[in-house]
């Protein structure tokens, strides 16, 4: 259980990582307007005096780990990434399990349409389990952080072997659909 819960809250951190380059590299592509003489006056008019240091500090705040615009994002792309494997995952039960009478009982549509109805609580639960409760990823996070060169080198490594393994289970569950029909 350790291990999953390892596994999981490296990738999570890895996603915020991303996600956090994301966001620096869109707002760096703004930041110089904020120096600019007709932005600094308007800024002035609201009571900001230096508009550029307070745009800097409004990135940072936005970078915290623990409650910041970052994390709420990397959250949601997590969240995504682990409700396609649970499809993925349900598409392949569906086909090892496929027989004439559940094509009979159930159509296609309804079949996608369980898969995406059952990845949502399932997806919600386990990141409540391994990542939310009692705010166990900021712990991880440390941890990570924490870390010699090294191994945040090796953990980036297992990272993306994960997400890659994790798009080929995915797109070997699409084949399988396409395949067995």
């Amino acid at each position: 259980m350790k291990t999953i819960r390892y596994l999981i809250n490296l990738c999570y951190y890895h996603c915020f990582l991303m996600t956090k380059a994301w966001n620096n590299w869109f707002n760096s592509l703004f930041m110089p307007l904020y120096r600019l003489n007709f932005v600094r006056r308007r800024c002035q008019k609201f009571g900001i005096e230096d508009s550029y240091e307070w745009m800097k500090e409004r990135v940072e705040s936005q970078n915290n780990p623990a409650q910041g615009l970052v994390i709420a994002e990397s959250s949601r792309f997590f969240g995504i990434w682990l409700a396609i494997l649970i499809i993925a995952t349900g598409n392949i039960f569906i086909q090892i399990f496929d027989t004439r009478i559940y094509d009979i009982i159930f159509s296609s549509i309804l079949r996608t349409m369980v898969c995406f109805l059952t990845s949502l609580p399932i997806t919600l639960f386990i990141m409540w389990i391994f990542i939310e409760k009692n705010n166990q990823y900021l712990v991880y996070f440390r941890y990570f952080e924490s870390l010699d060169d090294e191994t945040k080198r090796r953990n980036r490594l297992l990272a993306c072997v994960l997400y890659l393994l994790s798009f080929g289970y995915v797109v070997f569950s699409i084949w399988l659909i396409f395949q067995l029909k």
